[in-house]
């Protein structure tokens, strides 16, 4: 039996609850009235994030989708913005996410991601000139195509040239159809994603170390990212193993269509 079958998965996972962590929520700056009812906050490490609680209106698989895709992105060094886990504590139990009061954070571990100053958003991707845009928008293709993307959204470092970042997951792995599960996971497997836009101008040498970087991918590395995934966020040992089969499946299949890109740039640069 080998990690490409799903019953190698069962039982590898060692999870546990999050009690408290190195960073934790100080003070709210601010919150967004969209999505998830985003809030700005001020961590005790002095840093400015964007944190994502339990109890907010996309619902705590969100934050599951938020660490796995975040957690996996790193391993593979895409361009995805940093994030981590922090606690929220009690003092900040029952504040309003919304404008209505009817989404309250629930205490305990958020997802965090961190604040780019003066970063511009947009849904659309652009200034592949830029900086070294042309490599990364290539690692934001793999990511689209791995993780199932959607709701396009980047943000542009105005202070770094304009270097695209990809955040906001929560609605990745079909999320906007509903939570993820392993029935879903086993019918999307060898789906192929429909490509966010055209290809041309992105770098294809970076295309084919995303591909490499893929076939590499070992399961110890989507069973600690899976590990990291509080028990409190309510996702099941079962659906976070079928997560982990299905990425280790699609990583190749995404590498595969990869090269393929990349061989077509180099194809079209010739002629």
């Amino acid at each position: 039996m080998s990690p490409a079958d799903r019953a190698w998965w069962i039982g590898r996972l060692q999870r546990a609850t999050v009690t408290s962590c190195e960073d934790h929520v100080v003070a709210v700056l601010g919150r967004t009235y969209s999505g998830s009812g985003v809030l700005k906050v001020l961590s005790s490490t002095g840093e400015v994030e964007w944190v994502k609680a339990m109890g907010n209106a996309q619902g705590n698989q969100a934050l599951t989708t938020e660490r796995v895709v975040s957690g996996i992105s790193d391993h593979l060094k895409l361009p995805a913005v940093d994030s981590h886990i922090i606690h929220i504590p009690g003092a900040f139990q029952g504040f309003e996410m919304d404008q209505w009061g009817q989404y309250r954070v629930v205490a305990g571990p958020a997802h965090a991601s961190k604040h780019v100053e003066g970063a511009r958003e947009g849904d659309s991707m652009k200034y592949r000139d830029r900086d070294s845009n042309a490599q990364r928008q290539a690692g934001i293709f793999a990511m689209w195509d791995l993780f199932l993307g959607q709701d396009e959204q980047w943000i542009y470092d105005t202070s770094k040239d304009y270097s695209i970042w990809s955040f906001d997951h929560s609605l990745w792995l079909t999320r906007g159809e509903g939570d993820w599960n392993e029935e879903l996971l086993t019918r999307l497997d060898s789906r192929e994603w429909q490509p966010y836009v055209t290809p041309a101008g992105l770098d294809p040498s970076a295309l084919m170390q995303y591909a490499e970087r893929l076939r590499r991918i070992e399961p110890a590395e989507l069973i600690q990212v899976m590990n990291s995934v509080p028990v409190e966020w309510g996702t099941t040992d079962s659906d976070l193993e079928a997560l982990a089969w299905f990425i280790y499946r699609r990583s190749s299949e995404v590498a595969d269509r990869l090269e393929k890109m990349s061989d077509g740039i180099l194809t079209c640069d010739s002629n």
